[in-house]
């Protein structure tokens, strides 16, 4: 992953307090991370950031669009996306890699912050978990029609013993070999 330096914050210079940032990512932001499952997207992150002797306390707050594919249609499916995320950096003599929930620890001898994977994390954790279109009518039937076609059902499982076992007719012998025992 490329260092991407336009996320960086250098929080050693901003005042003890409130701090507001503002951010627009698109899809070449995503490709950096190696992730192409978005067809196309636009993000805007509002980021408060408090800063004060001991800690940061992030607030993030994100508002976008997604084209990415239907997982019952596989066609385009445009998701609009709005959540809320907190993240606190408490600042340590030791910079420790222990994580809790939303706490992480920097040294107090860090300047600035890179801020790009909680962006990357934030925006997908924003993704619902089945991406379908919200009515079945939506969805391209074609696509739907091939795939039912090799879905595999308990009726085609049980179709398909039935036609196994009528035509081999090997197991029969084999049974009389077992019978006769």
């Amino acid at each position: 992953m490329k260092t991407l330096k336009e996320y960086t914050i250098p929080f050693s210079s901003l005042k003890n307090g409130k701090n507001l940032f503002s951010f627009e990512l698109n899809r070449s932001f995503f490709e950096t991370f190696n992730w192409e499952e978005f067809i196309d997207c636009s993000f805007k992150v509002d980021l408060s950031l408090i800063k004060s002797e001991t800690m940061l306390d992030m607030n993030f707050t994100i508002l976008g669009e997604v084209i990415s594919l239907c997982d019952r249609c596989m066609d385009n499916l445009k998701l609009k996306l709005n959540n809320e995320f907190r993240q606190l950096i408490k600042f340590v003599e030791n910079e420790q890699d222990v994580f809790k929930d939303e706490l992480e620890f920097l040294s107090l001898n860090s300047y600035e912050i890179n801020i790009a994977p909680y962006l990357f994390e934030y925006c997908l954790l924003s993704m619902p978990k089945k991406k379908i279109h919200q009515k079945i009518q939506d969805c391209n039937q074609e696509n739907i029609q091939i795939l039912e076609q090799y879905l595999l059902t308990k009726e085609k499982v049980n179709e398909k013993t039935k036609e196994n076992d009528e035509i081999d007719s090997r197991w029969d012998k084999l049974k009389e070999l077992k019978n006769k025992k």
